[in-house]
């Protein structure tokens, strides 16, 4: 008997008893391999001597690049969240940035705007490098 379970964390596991304080989510019976199914096995690990070497590279090429694109996520993620915070503190006029009118109104001048642009287009770009961070963490893992 196998049994799958989830560990507090959330990692799916494997084991041949039930571990304590999982979650099991399925029991599954297995049976004995009959001398055909072991022969295939056996002429399969063989073939795995041969090629083992190549399917590790490539594992570890595959789980570095998936490290990698995780990292740029999280960098992408925080760039955002700094640009969304800036954008909006930067919404309240700097000294300087308001005109008085004749009738003891004001206005807010022309580098405020400016700088509220600019302000935006940092966070449509921070954006953009997180859809494309995001999107890259898709490839790597497909």
């Amino acid at each position: 008997m196998i049994y799958k379970s989830v560990a507090p964390d959330g990692v799916v596991e494997f084991s041949a008893a039930p571990p304590p304080g999982n979650r099991v989510i399925q029991r599954i019976q297995i049976r004995d391999l009959t001398p055909e199914h072991r022969r295939a096995a056996s002429s399969l690990r063989r073939t795995e001597g041969e090629t083992g070497t190549k399917a590790s590279t490539t594992v570890a090429a595959r789980e570095r690049k998936l490290d990698e694109a995780d990292v740029e996520v999280r960098r992408a993620h925080g760039a955002f969240l700094v640009a969304e915070r800036a954008l909006e503190t930067g919404r309240e006029p700097l000294p300087g940035e308001r005109r008085g009118t004749v009738g003891g109104h004001s206005r807010l001048t022309q580098e405020y705007f400016d700088r509220l642009e600019k302000l935006e287009k940092a966070v449509e770009q921070a954006q953009a490098r997180l859809n494309a961070a995001y999107r890259a963490r898709r490839e790597a893992s497909d």
